[in-house]
C-alpha cells in the first residue's frame, strides 16, 4: 500500500472519529449539569403512574415521576416542552446520559423563546 493512501485512510478514520463523539454535558462536583439543547423526545409514561421524560443532548431528563404527589422536591416544569424546542437544564446527574430534577427546587427546564 503506498503511503498517500494510509495517509487518505487514516485521515477518514479520524474524522469518522470525532464526527461520532459526544460532547455530552459533564456533571460539577456536587453531580449538577447545565446545559442548553433542543428537545429530541418526549415520554408522557408519568400519567400512568411512570416517568415523564425530555430527551436533550443526548441526556434523558426525568421531569416527574408517579410519586411526585408523595415527594414535593422537585424542580420545574410542571409539563414537558415539545420535541424540537430549545431548553436550558438545571438538574442532578443519575448516570451517564440521565438526570432529574428531583431532589432540588433550583432544578428545571425551561423551554428557551
Amino acid at each position: 500500500m503506498k503511503p498517500r493512501h494510509l495517509t487518505a485512510i487514516l485521515a477518514s478514520m479520524w474524522l469518522a472519529a470525532c464526527a461520532s463523539t459526544s460532547h455530552a454535558p459533564v456533571p460539577d462536583a456536587n453531580g449538577v449539569l447545565v446545559f442548553s439543547g433542543t428537545v429530541t423526545a418526549i415520554d408522557t409514561g408519568c400519567h400512568v403512574d411512570g416517568a415523564c421524560s425530555a430527551t436533550v443532548a443526548g441526556v434523558e431528563v426525568t421531569t416527574m415521576t408517579g410519586e411526585r404527589l408523595s415527594n414535593p422536591v422537585w424542580g420545574e416544569p410542571n409539563s414537558l416542552p415539545a420535541v424540537g424546542q430549545r431548553v436550558d437544564i438545571r438538574c442532578r446527574s443519575t448516570g451517564p446520559a440521565a438526570c432529574t430534577l428531583k431532589g432540588d427546587r433550583g432544578y428545571y427546564l425551561r423551554v428557551l423563546p
